[in-house]
C-alpha cells in the first residue's frame, strides 16, 4: 500500500491459517478491498513467540512472500 508515496509493508499474524483467514482478517482491518487490492507489495509475519519465530525463520519455515500470491486478484474486480 503506498500513502503520499510511502511504501507501507503489510503486517499479518500466524494466528492467520489459511487463505480465507487472512483476506477476513484484512478486511476486519480495513487493509484488504478490491480497490486496493495489489497496492500492498510484501506482508511481514509476527509470531506471538519472538525467539520461536527467529528459529522458525533461520530453519526456513517461514517466508515473506508478494501478497498477490497470497491474495490473487479477485474475478470481475472492480475497477
Amino acid at each position: 500500500m503506498r500513502r503520499d508515496g510511502e511504501r507501507l509493508i503489510l503486517i499479518t499474524s500466524l494466528r492467520a491459517y489459511s487463505t480465507r483467514s487472512l483476506k477476513n482478517t484484512l478486511k476486519r482491518m480495513g487493509w484488504y478491498s478490491r480497490s486496493k487490492q495489489g497496492e500492498a507489495e510484501w506482508v511481514r509475519v509476527y509470531h506471538p513467540y519472538p525467539k520461536r519465530f527467529d528459529r522458525m525463520e533461520r530453519e526456513g519455515g517461514l517466508e515473506v512472500r508478494p501478497v498477490s500470491e497470497i491474495l490473487p486478484p479477485e474475478v470481475n474486480g472492480e475497477e
